[in-house]
Order: structure tokens, then sequence, then C-alpha cells
């Protein structure tokens, strides 16, 4: 029984049922209505979901696709979207679809898709009706206004085919005059639009024949509008059509155009669509018509007028014997105002012969004045002897009136005074007028109707002149500035009444305003949302407005036409939507859907960058506790301060998540290259997070503790999933629960092995030095006789526990974290006591010992004093010492680097470039550098028997330090063959395992004497 009344329901409503399963892809419920509506009998009916997408329109496919995939991936509440099904005839219907899935859970999309299907199509079609509508009108106004303005007949013409155009949105218009030759060819005399020159490639005219059968033949010959609607399928159109469709012509109208002989042109408008000229277009546009139709009329009476006051000058002016045979009716009165000689056709006019009119007086014919009125005036113009013309009313002889234009001037003939005199019937143009008159009454009336239209919409409308003064606002407009109408006439764009804001409610400029950019380019702005504070109201005002310029005959800015509505409530509205959907509604964090977006740009922008980036799973320890003990609102509390807390440890770029409970998202983006690097730089920024959350929590006067389990997970590129490092994250934040919480744990463990060795390394270098574990080792240098004249100190670690370690495994992390200078500085020190021990023999006071210099122990302000310092207390030869120097050091700044470098040698240490070769070294800068020596470094030493490049290189470095007047030592010497290469070269000295590798001073104090003994 249920099922029968939602049948009857459904029915009444105008709705079909129909039902899917998303399992099977099957539809198990057809709406069998909408596809007999569409023509389909059962049989040709979809029975699989897949099967509907065929007879939707491509356009709309991918609308219902989206609608489809939101609602299944729970984005969506309901299913809905607007789409066109293909009838079976090939037509196009709009229907709408609601739907929803009935057993959706959280971890199954359902099977059951139940919905309903409706015919939206005249919603659809009253929605273009009414667009269409509005821009006709418009056009209409503007049409009207150069009817009004017009100062030519070819420049009107031009005008209404170009706002058709591009007011009225059609893609061409023209005119046509139906010419009177033997083809009764219609000739094009103004368009707008015709790009492509259409008009050149078709024949037209209005014959009865299939050229004069089309829509413009037909509209002169039956004096009538005519529409095509469709271009395919009106076969009156067979001879145009290819033509038209190739110029995206779809349908046309044409209107007549007429004068009292009745049709003389016809006006053509092609649109870019089927059926678009519905009856309240085609009114207006019959309307419009009509319109210029009364204007021609007027052009040409004007110009008529004009003409005719030539001719009558020029007629008065002829002798007069050629009275009788002058056209007008001319006529010569004496001084008393009686008729002493007319023309044939002033006779005619009046209806008498020539013999019946002379001796006549004035007032007998003239009834327009009295008797008395008359004499006066005939005194006047006699004794002013000017020219004058007036208008008058003449009696004929069978007592019938009719209007005339009289011309007279007093001259002399046969030595008396007359009155010339020439009367020309006006009946006529009497008409005309009074039907111009009319039609001018008529445009005030439908200017005042359009005015009212303007005045009653509820869209605010504001015209500015091209200074941008308000010449016209509807009460709308007042209404959303807070102004009254009165208020806003005078008013320019930028007065201090009204401030505009951006989207961001962010002062706008001047130049920004849209009245001044449309002034500024000429060119329209649409649908550009912005915010109005106007002094009268406190709150902003958001608007959606559009504004066009409007164009004299000259291409001259007339005016500028701003609408807007207010648009508040849909901005506020979709505020909210965008916070629910991506916000977290107690902390204000990006929610998990926000969060997954910000993951896939972060993923895609490390694929580009080959960075590493980090993923931080924050999970609040004692959390449950705390919210069940002390309740909810505490618990909210907390979990607003942890948001501020993690945000507070930060970076700009990265991003603060919360998914639910009191888990905390971090998005650590483009760390570095390295993924050492990238992981010490995620530990410490997770350890101060650590550290900000474990600290104390004040909530409503009472202080409780927290603290956070910290996993992590890193990535580069996209070799893992958002979701699968998510994952990976939480797991790392288990393990660190496991570990005894308030920690952090990595989800490798070789990472979190790797950053505990690091952080462990770094932890015992501090206690290096106080604790007396660095060693200095030393590798022996020799000169070209291979006899010893110095040593490379370099420095080792005695770890206690993991024995020796060797500088390339804790130089960096010395580097890094500022225990360079204080390893620096003891092994300078140490040098400098080795300098004093060997000055003390004959043997070995003449080897130097080399000296390793950081960038940042060298950047020291102090460097050189401090060295200086350590020279004089231990009471070293300057000269013994040997600063070696990387190119990075000395190119970060060349001016200070070689002010301290100049420095140095004035104290008598000797400076050496290390690795020579390996960076980007300069000529100019090598010679601008005060250095004794260049080292030669052992990637090129190594190679220099095989490899042809790298001997090259060294052959290079070493005639550069000849020619600079500098020293040259090759490091890495391990075999005879390198080290003959070297002494062909003309190499100075040398280093390398071929001599000795680094070893202990005792060690090498024993290999000294050795050296000696030989």
């Amino acid at each position: 029984m249920n099922e029968k009344r939602l049948e009857l329901v459904m029915e009444a409503a105008d709705l079909d049922l129909w039902e899917n399963d998303f399992v099977t892809g099957v539809v198990t419920r057809k709406a069998t209505k909408i596809f007999a509506a569409l023509g389909y009998d059962e049989n040709e009916t979809a029975n699989y979901i897949d099967d509907l997408f065929a007879i939707v329109h491509p356009d709309d496919l991918a609308g219902v696709k989206e609608a489809l995939n939101n609602h299944i991936n729970g984005i969506t509440e309901k299913y809905q979207c607007e789409f066109r099904f293909r009838a079976k005839h090939g037509s196009w219907v709009w229907y709408a679809n609601h739907g929803r899935i009935m057993d959706a859970e959280s971890n199954n999309r359902g099977q059951r898709f139940i919905g309903v299907t409706f015919n939206i199509e005249e919603r659809k079609r009253k929605e273009i009706e009414r667009e269409s509508l509005t821009r006709t009108l418009k056009m209409l106004g503007e049409c009207n206004s150069e009817l009004i303005h017009a100062r030519s007949e070819q420049s009107l013409l031009e005008s209404i085919c170009k706002l058709l155009v591009e007011t009225g949105g059609y893609l061409m218009a023209w005119i046509g005059f139906a010419e009177q030759d033997a083809a009764k060819s219609i000739s094009v005399r103004a368009h707008w639009g015709d790009r492509n020159n259409y008009l050149d490639q078709i024949a037209v005219t209005w014959l009865d024949t299939e050229s004069g059968s089309g829509p413009s033949g037909k509209a002169i010959k039956t004096n009538s509008v005519i529409i095509n609607q469709d271009f395919a399928e009106n076969h009156a159109m067979e001879p145009w059509r290819e033509k038209a469709a190739k110029h995206g012509f779809q349908s046309s109208i044409a209107l007549p155009i007429t004068n009292k002989n009745g049709v003389f042109a016809v006006l053509n408008i092609y649109a870019p669509k089927t059926q678009v000229f519905k009856t309240e277009e085609v009114k207006l546009l019959k309307e419009l018509a009509d319109n210029l139709s009364y204007g021609i009329a007027a052009l040409r009476l004007q110009a008529e007028n004009t003409q005719a006051q030539i001719a009558l000058k020029k007629e008065n002016e002829k002798n007069l014997a050629l009275l009788h045979n002058a056209s007008d009716g001319i006529h010569i009165l004496d001084s008393q105002g009686k008729l002493i000689e007319a023309s044939d056709s002033f006779c005619a006019m009046l209806g008498y012969t020539r013999d019946e009119m002379i001796g006549k007086h004035l007032y007998e014919w003239d009834v327009n004045m009295c008797v008395n009125e008359l004499e006066h005036r005939l005194a006047q113009v006699l004794s002013h002897k000017a020219r004058t013309q007036f208008e008058s009313r003449h009696k004929r002889k069978d007592g019938t009136m009719f209007d005339v234009e009289v011309s007279d001037y007093a001259l002399e003939l046969e030595g008396k005074q007359v009155l010339f005199n020439s009367s020309r019937d006006i009946t006529e143009r009497k008409k005309i007028e009074a039907s111009l008159l009319q039609q001018q009454q008529e445009l005030i009336q439908s200017n005042a109707r359009h005015r009212d239209l303007l005045t009653n919409l509820h869209v605010a409308i504001i015209v500015h002149a091209p200074d941008s003064t308000i010449i016209f606002s509807n009460p709308r407009a007042s209404e959303l500035l807070g102004l009254s109408v009165d208020q806003m006439l005078g008013k320019t764009a930028i007065d201090p009444s009204w401030r505009f804001v951006n989207d961001k409610e962010e002062t706008m400029t001047v130049d920004e305003y849209p009245v001044q950019r449309v002034i500024a380019t000429m060119k329209p702005l649409e649908a550009l949302v912005l915010g109005v504070k106007s002094t009268n109201k406190k709150r902003v005002v958001w608007l959606l407005v559009n504004a066009f310029p409007e164009l004299d005959a000259d291409g001259k800015l007339k005016q500028v036409v701003v609408n807007f509505d207010d648009i508040s409530a849909r901005k506020q509205a979709e505020e909210r939507i965008h916070n629910l959907a991506f916000f977290d509604a107690l902390t204000g964090l990006p929610n998990r859907r926000l969060l997954m977006d910000r993951f896939d740009s972060a993923i895609s922008t490390s694929t580009r960058s080959n960075h590493y980036g980090a993923v931080l799973f924050i999970d609040m320890d004692r959390f449950k506790t705390i919210n069940d003990i002390l309740g909810h609102n505490f618990g909210d509390q907390l979990l607003i301060e942890v948001a501020q807390r993690i945000q507070a440890c930060i970076r700009e770029t990265d991003t603060v998540a919360r998914l639910g409970g009191d888990e905390f998202i971090v998005l650590l983006v483009e760390l570095d290259e390295s993924i050492e690097t990238a992981s010490q730089k995620t530990a410490l920024i997770a350890e101060k997070i650590r550290a900000n959350l474990a600290a104390p929590y004040h909530l409503n006067e009472s202080e409780q503790h927290s603290s956070p389990s910290i996993g992590v997970s890193v990535y580069q590129g996209n070799k893992e999933l958002p979701e699968t490092l998510l994952k990976q994250a939480d797991i790392a934040m288990y393990k660190a629960k496991d570990a005894g919480r308030n920690t952090l744990r990595f989800f490798n463990p070789a990472m979190q092995l790797a950053v505990e060795t690091r952080a462990a390394l770094e932890a015992d270098l501090r206690h290096a030095v106080p604790s007396d574990e660095l060693r200095l080792y030393y590798q022996i240098q020799v000169d070209d006789q291979q006899r010893p004249i110095g040593a490379e100190a370099l420095v080792s670690w005695l770890h206690p526990d993991r024995g020796l370690v060797m500088p390339m495994q804790f130089i960096p992390i010395a580097e890094e974290s500022s225990l360079i200078l204080e390893i620096g500085e003891w092994v300078i020190r140490t040098a400098c006591q080795q300098l004093v021990k060997w000055s003390k023999s004959d043997h070995t006071r003449h080897l130097t010992v080399a000296v390793n210099v950081s960038a940042q122990q060298f950047r020291q302000t102090d460097f050189v004093e401090h060295l200086a310092s350590l020279l004089h207390h231990h009471g070293v030869d300057a000269s013994k010492l040997k600063l070696e120097l990387t190119e990075s050091v000395v190119l970060t700044d060349v001016d200070e680097v070689i002010s301290k470098m100049i420095a140095l040698k004035e104290l008598g240490v000797k400076l050496s470039m290390d690795d020579f070769g390996t960076g980007y070294s300069s000529l100019s800068y090598l010679k601008r550098l005060p250095l004794d020596q260049i080292k030669i470094d052992q990637s090129f030493v190594r190679d220099i028997t095989t490899d042809s490049n790298d001997a090259v290189m060294v052959k290079t470095i070493i005639d550069l330090a000849k020619n600079f007047r500098l020293d040259v030592i090759a490091e890495g010497v391990e075999t005879e063959e390198q080290l003959a290469f070297l002494k062909l070269h003309e190499c100075m000295a040398y280093q390398g395992y071929l001599f000795s590798k680094p070893i202990p001073v005792n060690v090498l104090d024993g290999l000294l004497n050795t050296f000696f003994v030989h």
C-alpha cells in the first residue's frame, strides 16, 4: 500500500524513481517515464549505470561524474546534478537528478543507489529567455539614445548594427536597402560582426525567385517580420545554409524598415543558437525597427528642409521676367497690400484664375492674422526692407485652408515700392513634422519606460560621466551604498563617502576601483567581487559588480554604466561552507580534507625539487584522563592551546592539522636534498614541539600536565602515498608510546639510528676538548729532493667508547653546531706547541706546520688578533705556521677576506689555498689574494697518469702558480709514476701516502730522524 502511495506521489510531482546497484553496476529500476518521454522503448533503455553516460550531453558529463564521485566519497550528503539527455530523435532535453546511497557506511561505499529524475527544460528555457530579454532591453535603450543623437543617416545605421552585436550579444547585424533596379537587389548599407566577409559571399534580392525567398526578401515583399529559428531545419534557407554554418549562424530575423511609401530597407540579425528569437524579444526588436524607421525619416526630412531653404533663396533672386513660369506661389503686393502680379502656381494654389486674383487684398487669402495685423506687418516689412520668412495659413476659393511657408522682402518695381512674396504649401511637411514630433514623444516615453525599469530593478545601477561623476543612480544603488539618490548625484567614484575592499578586506587603491579601471582601459569589467564600506553603514556590503563603457559615434567615452548587487549572504554562506569543509571547528586548524590537499601539493613540490619532507603524527599523553576527570570544557581548552603551541614551533610554509580527538599532524615541506640533513632538521623541529607541549597547561586556574608522543615519517617525491606516510607516522607514534611516551620515533629504524647516533656524537663532541680526547696527526710534506719541509696537521678524536673517530665523521657535526670554533683553536694551539718543540732542534727548526681553518673560524671578527696572541704567547716563529684556506672561505666576501689575509701576512703567517681547482677559482681573485702557496687537490693527482684531462689540469695549475710566483704542493701522491709526472712538470713539493700516512707526532719524529740519516 505504501509503495502504491509513493508511485502516486511521484506521478503527481512528475518525478521518475530509479535505483542502481553499485556493486554489479546494474540499473535495478529504470526511469521508464523519462526514457519514454525521450522516445526510447523499454528495450532501448540502459541496463547498466555506465550505459546511461552515453546519452548525456558531452558538456555535462564531467559535472555528472563529479557530483556522483563527490557523493560516493562522502564529500556531499546527497547526489544532485543537472544535465541534458539526448532524445531518440537527436534533440537535447534538460533534466535534474537527486539521489542518495541508502546503505553507505564508513568502510563501505554502499550498494543501493536510489533517486529521482525530473524535467527542468521549462525552467532552463525561462532562464535563457530572461537573460536574453534583459540584454535586449539594454540594447534597445542604447539604440534609442543613438536615434536621438545621430548626426547622419549612415552613422545611425552603423551605430545600430554595432550595438546589436556588442550590447545585444548577436553574432552579426546588417541593414540592406531595397533597390529599384531590374535585379531588385538588396544593397548592404551598414553592418557589424561580419568578420569573415559572409555578406560578400551571398546574393540576396527581393525578386520572386530563390534568391528572394530568404528572410530579407520576404520581409521587404510582405512588410512583416520574418523569423528563421533554425538554418538547418528551414528549407527556405537552403541557398545560404552551408555558408551560414561555416560562420556560426544558427538562426536569424529580418525586420522591415518603412516610410510613407512602404518598405524601403530591412534589418537582419544573426544569432549563434537556434530558437533564439522568442515572442518578447521579437516585440522589442520590432520596436527597434519601427524607431529606426522614424529616425531615418526625421534625418531625411531635416536634409530636405535645408535644401528647400537654399532653393528658395535662389528663386527669390531670379529675374521678375521668370515670374509666370515660377513653380512656387510667387506673388507681388503693392504698398497697400493688393496683388499686382502672381505666378501661375500661386493662382492654382488658391484655386483662382489670374484675372480673379489680380487686385485682391492680402487679407482675402491670408487668414492667419486680422486686417489690422496684416496692414501693420506690411508697413513694417516695407520700412525695414529686410527678407523675412514665416508660416501662415491661406484660404482657397472653395473655402478650404492650408498651411504655407511665406518668404518676403521689399524692393522697387518700376519706381514703386512693392513686396515680393513666395508662398509654399507645407501641408505635407506639417504632417511629417507632426509625425516626427509624435515619434520623438514616443522615444521620450520609451526612455521614460526604460528609466522606470532601471529605477524599479532589484539590481543597483549607477551611470558615471567620463570624469567619473555620478549622473544617474537607482534606489537599489542608494540602498546598498547608504546614501539617498540626491546625495549620490554629483559625487565621483573616488568620493570618501565609501571605500572599496578586495576579497581579503584589504583597501583597494583608487586605480583598482571598477569605474577607474574601465575609464583607463576602455574595456568592460565583468563579475568582479568586492566589498564596500560606506560612512552610513558599519558592515562591509559584498557586491558582484559589472561595468562597461558606452561610446559615442566618434568612439569617445560617453559614460560608464555600472550594475551591482548584494552578495553578502552568499559570500557569508560560502565562507561558512568553506570553513566547515576544510577547517576544524574547535581549533581552527585545517582538517583531514585540507591536510590531504596540501599533502598532495607537498609531494608534487618534492617531486620537482627532489627535497625531502616529513610528516609528524602527534598524540597527547594523558588527554583522555584530563578529559574524563575534568570534563570536556577542560579538554577543549587543552586542545586549543596544544594547537597554538604547535603552530608557534613551525614555519609559515608548514601545515598543522587536527585529525580528531587529541591527534595532530604536522606536515614539513622542502627540508633538504640530503636525507641526513632533512632528518636532522625534522628531529630538531619535533624536539622543539615536544618540549613546548610538555610544558604545564593552565586551564581555568588549574595547572595540568600532558606530553606528546610523536611519530615521524620522511618522504621524497611520490614514492609513497599520503595515506601510507600517515600510517607510517602513526606506527612510529606508537613506538614512541612504547618507549615511555614524551618522546619521538622515526618510522625507518636505520634513520632513527642515524639521528640518534648523530645526536650522541654531538653530545660527546662537546666534551672532546675539555676531556683532552682530540689528537693531532701529521702527514709529512717533502720537496723535490724528497727532503722534509713540514707537515699538515690533521685532527682526530679518540673517543673513550668508540675509539678513533675520523675527521669526516665529526667535523661536519662540529661545523653545524659551532663546536668547530673550539676545536679549531685547539688545533692551532697544539700546532704552535709542536713548532716550539721543533724550533729547539737544528734538524727540525726549518719545518712548517699546515693547519686547516674553517669558514666559521676565519669569519670571526677577532681571528687575526687572537692568532697573534697565540703566536706571541707560545713564542712561535710565525713564518713556520701555514694556514690552509679553501676556495669557499676565500671567495665568500673577497674584500674582507683580503683585508684579513694581509693582516695575517703582516704577522708573518704563510697562506695556502687548499683543494685548488675544485671550486670556482677566478684568476682575477687569485691575482688579488696575498697567497704563498697553492695546493693541488688529490682528486686531480689520483689519475694524472691515466686521465689526460687531469694531467692537463695539474700542468695548468703548476704553470699558473709559476706565473703568479707562488709555491705549489701536490697532495695525494701515492705512486712513483705520479711523483715522476709531477717532477717532470716542476712541481715543488709533495704530500701523500708514498711518503707517509697521517701519523702521531712521536711516530713522525722517528720518521724525520730516518730522513735526516739518509
